[in-house]
């Protein structure tokens, strides 16, 4: 699935955004994310040496899980931390429950 108005932009280091628009189901969103991990999984053939690349991926859908894009990132984030924890390489959906989770875990972190 082809949409015309996609937007991926870096955050900074190696933690990247990906606006999908006119997504009309969360499934869709799944799929984007496998494809986008299916991508990366690809070995690159870099200065004659073969590199290997895995993803996190914490995924937000407007406007269940945030109003705002200050929003849908944080918890795209939290997310993300999570899919990291259940072994990298994956993709998680956003849950309200990470937030406490995460708060119990890391009080320091900001949520």
């Amino acid at each position: 699935m082809r949409r015309a108005a996609d937007t991926v932009s870096r955050q900074g280091g190696d933690e990247f955004v990906v606006l999908l628009s006119e997504v009309e189901h969360p499934e869709d969103v799944a799929i984007t994310a496998k494809r986008m991990l299916e991508a990366v999984a690809e070995p690159h053939f870099i200065n004659l040496r073969d590199l290997h690349v895995t993803a996190s991926i914490g995924l937000s859908v407007y406007p269940d899980d945030g109003l705002d894009a200050e929003t849908l990132v944080k918890n795209a984030d939290t997310a993300m931390y999570q899919a990291e924890e259940n072994g990298r390489h994956s993709y998680q959906f956003f849950k309200p429950a990470m937030n406490v989770r995460a708060a119990s875990v890391n009080p320091s972190r900001r949520i």
